[in-house]
Parts: structure tokens; sequence; C-alpha cells
């Protein structure tokens, strides 16, 4: 019986740890990324279909937009 009660909180303990992990990257931000600034200037790259890419100016750049 005891067994299968340290059995059963092994069992939930593992599925709360796996869920409590980093989520999953979203997939609109695969190709994407931001370099520092130089000179004053920011760069990123955007990639995809145009709603991705607002997506993607709106993750990257959002103190810029802010401003």
């Amino acid at each position: 019986m005891i067994r299968k009660l340290c059995l059963v909180v092994l069992s939930i303990s593992a599925v709360v740890f796996a869920a409590g992990s980093a989520p999953e990257p979203d997939a609109r931000l695969a190709h994407a990324f931001r370099n520092p600034a130089e000179g004053g200037w920011i760069f990123v790259h955007l990639e995809g279909s145009p709603s991705a890419i607002g997506f993607q100016h709106g993750y990257l750049l959002p103190k810029e937009i802010e401003e």
C-alpha cells in the first residue's frame, strides 16, 4: 500500500515538475532576433508572414515602441 502511494506521489510530482518547466518558445519568433545597439542603432531581423513580422516587431522592441 505504501509503495503504491509513493508511486502515485512521485508520478504526480513528475507531472507538476514537467508542467512547471520553461514554456516552449513561440514559433513566430523562430527566425527573429535583436542585436545590441551600435552607434544608437538597434538591429532586428524579422522574417515571415505580415502577422508574424508584426508580432516579432512588438516582441523585440517593446521599450522602443512605448517611447
